[in-house]
């Protein structure tokens, strides 16, 4: 598999992980087996020792991925002391609409509950949209980052860098796309802090290079 990949889910027992990847064997569709621990050994995955195995597909397959283990789920009945049993229609609309942050047994039984309740999934979608777009947006960087990425531009050194590269550059890989962490205005600072550090940069090593004219 050398496609773009995206994590799927993740299980800390081989019993979850065998669950997991028979539903998706069933569907046809193929994946790949990591793992959190710092050394893999394929013959103790899911033990408490390896860490979490992480379940990656391709790109183009994850909502197809998705939709066999929330079907899956329905399979299962909803514990009497499970959290969606108590929720409104506002969480569990939030819920459906923000699916990939949520396990798919949470958002099967999600939506069932909202269609046994009678509640208009137009509203999922729309937050769905919503959610899409706030991605491509981006959010503001925190204002702590922006006051170290200033601070360490002024004083000289690789941080302040490194701190402006990353509001430039960093992005997130999400199942609607990739997108950049940071919003515009947040890159453009971003950016200046790039073009004051390397002039900065510039004039601290000719200072030290001169130092003894």
């Amino acid at each position: 598999m050398t496609d773009e990949l995206l994590e799927l889910q993740r299980c800390a027992h081989p019993d979850a992980t065998e669950d997991t990847t028979s539903v998706l064997r069933a569907a046809g569709i193929p994946y790949r087996l990591s793992t959190t621990a710092a050394s893999f050994d394929i013959t103790s995955i899911g033990s408490g020792q390896s860490g979490e195995v992480v379940i990656a597909v391709r790109k183009e397959n994850y909502k197809a991925a998705r939709n066999a283990l929330e079907n899956a789920s329905l399979k299962d009945e909803l514990p009497d002391d499970h959290f969606l049993h108590e929720a409104t229609p506002e969480e569990l609309v939030q819920i459906v609409g923000d699916a990939d942050e949520w396990s798919p047994f949470d958002v099967a039984h999600a939506s069932r509950l909202l269609r046994e309740r009678g509640i208009d999934l137009e509203e999922v979608e729309e937050k769905r949209v919503a959610r899409i777009e706030a991605l491509r947006t981006g959010k503001p960087a925190p204002a702590s980052l922006i006051r170290a990425g200033w601070f360490f531009t002024v004083v000289g050194g690789f941080i302040g860098m490194g701190i402006a590269w990353s509001l430039c550059t960093m992005k997130e890989k999400t199942p609607y796309g990739t997108y950049f962490s940071y919003d515009g205005e947040s890159r453009e600072i971003g950016r200046r802090m790039q073009r004051v550090s390397v002039v900065l940069t510039i004039l601290w090593a000719v200072a030290w290079l001169t130092r003894g004219n």
